[in-house]
């Protein structure tokens, strides 16, 4: 589908460009933080007619530190960066983890509804 491409063409362009960071769908190793990693976009049929799916697309934030609290500004602005571009998407969650000691990610979990053709 050509449409998953272009959501995640759009989001790539959007997050490299409000946040100043690296974006990224599949991370290097040995890299800087904090960063962005676009996930695995999972589209699942929504109507046969029109052909539209039900669009899933997570996005992670992660940074190193002794605290939570720059990664959750990072994600704010990513939330308000895709908010402010009316792409259509809506927020359907958010969740911390700390991976492990001093690495932190807010997991962003994006929805849209596509049409194909559109």
């Amino acid at each position: 589908m050509n449409c998953l491409l272009k959501i995640e063409q759009d989001l790539y362009n959007i997050l490299t460009q409000s946040t100043g960071l690296d974006v990224y769908t599949n991370v290097p190793e040995d890299i800087d933080f904090p960063f962005i990693k676009i996930g695995d976009i999972d589209a699942k049929d929504w109507l046969i007619e029109p052909k539209s799916y039900i669009v899933d697309v997570p996005i992670m934030v992660y940074e190193a530190g002794n605290s939570n609290v720059n990664c959750i500004e990072i994600s704010k602005k990513v939330k308000e960066s895709i908010v402010h571009a009316n792409l259509g998407f809506s927020m359907a969650g958010t969740s911390v983890y700390q991976l492990k000691n001093g690495i932190w990610c807010v997991e962003i979990k994006l929805k849209i509804k596509v049409i194909e053709g559109t």
